[in-house]
C-alpha cells in the first residue's frame, strides 16, 4: 500500500523536476510549443504515447519510493560531497530539457533532433543511476 509519505515524496520530486525543466522550456520555446500542442491535439497516437509515458514515469517513481525519499533528503539537506553529486545529477537532468537546445542555438551549432534527444537522455543517466541505487539500498 502506498502511504501518504510516499505520495508526498513523489509529488515533491516530480514537481521540483517539472519546475526546473518545464518552466524555462515553456518560456524559451513558446513557438515550438504551439506547433507541438497542435500536433498532439490532432494526433491521438502522440497523445496516447505522451500520456502512457507520463503514467509510466509516475508509476516508476511510486515503485522507487524508497529511493525518491532518499533523493529528497539529499536534495533538501546536502551534507557531503556525495549528496552534492546527487543534487547536481538531479539539477542537470532537469535543466537539460531546455539547456541542451538553448546551448545548441547559442553556440550556432544546430544539432539534429535525434542528437539533441540523445544528449538530453544522456544527461538523465546519472540521476536514474543514483535513484536506482538509493532504491536498492532502501529495499535491502
Amino acid at each position: 500500500m502506498i502511504g501518504g509519505q510516499h505520495v508526498r515524496d513523489v509529488t515533491i520530486f516530480f514537481t521540483l523536476y517539472l519546475l526546473l525543466s518545464l518552466g524555462p522550456f515553456v518560456v524559451l520555446n513558446r513557438d515550438v510549443l504551439s506547433e507541438l500542442s497542435e500536433t498532439v491535439a490532432t494526433n491521438t497516437v502522440a497523445f496516447a504515447v505522451g500520456g502512457t509515458a507520463l503514467l509510466a514515469v509516475v508509476s516508476g517513481l511510486f515503485l522507487a519510493s524508497e529511493g525518491v525519499d532518499r533523493y529528497n533528503q539529499f536534495l533538501f539537506a546536502p551534507t557531503d560531497f556525495l549528496s552534492i553529486m546527487v543534487e547536481a545529477s538531479f539539477i542537470i537532468a532537469a535543466i537539460s530539457w531546455w539547456l541542451v537546445p538553448e546551448l545548441s542555438m547559442r553556440l550556432e551549432t544546430p544539432l539534429a533532433t535525434d542528437t539533441t534527444l540523445f544528449v538530453i537522455l544522456l544527461c538523465q543517466v546519472p540521476m536514474v543511476l543514483f535513484l536506482s541505487l538509493m532504491t536498492a539500498v532502501g529495499k535491502a
